[in-house]
């Protein structure tokens, strides 16, 4: 699990956010479990390194007192290429939490080698878990699909105490075979309507 160091905050408005944030430190808050929300700082690339490895369960060192946290949130500028401010949750690590948790796919669908499509419904998937099971990533095996068969999402493999938030009968993946369409110059066309014959003048 790793660990982030952060320093209580005391400053707020426009300015003092953005001095902060031109010396490498990241506005956050931390809350809930009914304790009185904590703003502070921590460094911006150590956080970046922590959520790139899809981490959400961290420990948070603040002066000296380690406690867990989750990482509930991060908001983004509108470009959506820097973080602006971050989010943090106190949390028991028995304690159910919803999250997002990115879908990878293993092995190669044994229908594709006989013209079959692979067809995936979702890259990530919304799963209730104890926090300290929270999965960086969940592996679903494809290579035994063949052409008509599925997974749904009851068969995505989730870690212990995990549940799929929706309806696990839906399907997420299967095998298909390709609709065909018809080429351009063998669609059919449309004959032209014969012209009415115009009267001849007596």
């Amino acid at each position: 699990m790793a660990t982030l160091k952060a320093t209580k905050r005391t400053e707020s408005g426009t300015n003092a956010v953005r001095r902060l944030r031109k010396e490498g430190l990241l506005p956050a808050v931390i809350y809930g479990h009914k304790k009185e929300p904590i703003s502070v700082t921590v460094n911006y690339k150590e956080f970046i390194a922590i959520i790139r490895h899809h981490e959400r369960l961290i420990q948070m060192e603040i002066e000296g007192d380690v406690q867990d946290v989750f990482i509930k949130d991060a908001q983004y500028d509108v470009l959506g290429d820097n973080i602006l401010h971050a989010d943090f949750e106190w949390v028991d690590l028995d304690e159910l939490v919803k999250v997002g948790v990115e879908i990878k796919l293993r092995g190669t669908p044994v229908g594709l080698s006989v013209g079959g499509a692979l067809r995936v419904r979702a890259e990530d998937i919304e799963i209730e878990v104890p926090v300290k099971n929270i999965p960086e990533s969940v592996m679903v095996d494809v290579s035994g699909l063949g052409i008509g068969d599925k997974l749904t999402y009851g068969d995505i493999p989730l870690p212990e105490g995990g549940k799929i938030i929706g309806d696990p009968t839906k399907t997420f993946a299967s095998v298909e075979v390709p609709v065909e369409m018809p080429d351009e110059e063998e669609a059919p066309v449309a004959e032209e309507a014969p012209a009415e014959e115009t009267p001849s003048e007596e």
